[in-house]
């Protein structure tokens, strides 16, 4: 198979002459759409984490106002724990 001609082509290197306007094979258009995938997922990954942490603090501030947490000073206690855990 013969390339596109560019010198960044990924295909094939051309022989002599050849153009720098980047490779225009779609091999090299696959390449890039997977990189874009795995940026959108890593930052996808990072707002579901995010997600989780203010569902945990939120869920942490029902628990207390509903249990009374002077009642129960150990709550805090297990959910400073918690809180430690998941900072890792």
């Amino acid at each position: 198979m013969q390339g596109c001609g560019d010198h960044g082509c990924v295909i094939a290197k051309p022989k002599g002459m050849g153009t720098n306007m980047g490779c225009t094979c779609p091999a090299s258009k696959l390449r890039c759409m997977i990189v874009s995938l795995q940026e959108a997922n890593r930052m996808l990954l990072e707002a579901n984490e995010e997600c989780k942490m203010q569902g945990a603090i939120a869920f942490k501030e029902l628990l207390l106002e509903a249990s009374n947490a002077m009642m129960y000073p150990h709550i805090e206690g297990v959910f400073a724990v918690f809180e430690e855990r998941n900072k890792k």
